[in-house]
């Protein structure tokens, strides 16, 4: 198989990023607060969700919580939800606070901005991601950030209604979601593999003829 071009990210007026596995280091972390969150249900259901949580890589905790206490747990209800949710917030912003960048995103995200728009366009929740981005005086970088519980597509799509219709819009992500969210509003997309939990991302990439490297670092080498 020919070996897919690498974009050029100066090329892009505008660049929309996942966060956790992108920007951050950090879906080891987010499987390990999902674990932690349903911790006081049955070992092997726990286990069953995390799973779940890692083969669904970009959709919220909003619809992973739903999903577990209707169809998995069997244990739905309003009380129930909303304790998941705070106790998941709770972890995620200490954890989040601590976490690294991906390797070389920083600066990659330095540069970028000084001559691109850039989103964050991500499954996390969006209150959280602003805090934990402020915090770390990261969210000058972004024009927006944008999360849950408005889900990907939508966010992508408000976003190419504020461009031009030619306007090039590149998506870094690290998820099948991801690259269905960039491909129906019109994005180019770059796979960033380094620290995914898609465990099928190469076989994706290859039948969508995808362009991927491993983290920011590489993709800078790539294109000097």
């Amino acid at each position: 198989m020919m070996p897919v071009e690498l974009p050029d990210p100066g090329a892009y007026p505008v660049i929309v990023l996942d966060c956790d596995g992108v920007i951050l280091d950090s879906n080891r972390l987010k499987s390990e607060a999902m674990e932690e969150a349903v911790g006081d249900y049955d070992e092997a259901l726990v286990k069953r969700f995390v799973r779940y949580h890692q083969e669904h890589g970009g959709i919220s905790r909003y619809e992973k919580f739903e999903t577990f206490l209707r169809d998995m747990a069997g244990d739905w209800s309003p009380e129930n939800y909303d304790n998941l949710l705070q106790r998941l917030s709770r972890i995620v912003r200490e954890k989040l606070l601590a976490v690294p960048f991906t390797p070389g995103a920083e600066d990659f995200l330095a540069r970028a901005s000084e001559s691109a728009t850039l989103y964050i366009v991500s499954g996390g929740d969006q209150e959280e991601l602003r805090w934990v981005f402020a915090r770390r005086g990261a969210a000058r970088w972004f024009e927006a950030i944008l999360g849950s519980p408005t889900d990907k597509r939508s966010h992508c799509e408000s976003i190419r209604q504020t461009l031009e219709p030619d306007e090039r819009v590149l998506f870094v992500g690290d998820s099948r979601l991801d690259h269905e969210a960039a491909s129906d509003s019109g994005f180019d997309f770059l796979f960033l593999s380094g620290c995914t939990e898609f465990d099928g991302w190469r076989a994706y990439c290859d039948e969508h003829s995808l362009p991927h490297v491993p983290d920011f670092n590489a993709l800078a080498s790539a294109c000097r």
